[in-house]
């Protein structure tokens, strides 16, 4: 089974992304999921993780996991 989780965050440029990915990956080794982490993929803003999360849950099968992680500060539209 394959894990993706889509992070809001890491604004427009790709260094920034990419600290984004390694600052979860952090965050989620020392809550004891070293060995097992998901895939992290930081899309920037809100509307286009969610874009990704959607197109992504679409595709994959029901053995894969496609998880999104947002800010709380309101709902996303459909």
């Amino acid at each position: 089974m394959s894990s993706t989780i889509y992070l809001e965050g890491g604004g427009d440029s790709k260094e920034l992304h990419i600290r984004c990915r390694e600052g979860f990956r952090k965050l989620l080794k020392r809550s004891g999921f070293d060995g097992r982490l998901p895939r992290l993929v930081a899309c920037g803003g809100r509307n286009a993780a969610f874009n990704d999360f959607k197109i992504d849950h679409v595709s994959k099968g029901a053995s894969d996991y496609v998880a999104l992680l947002i800010d709380s500060e309101q709902p996303v539209k459909d």
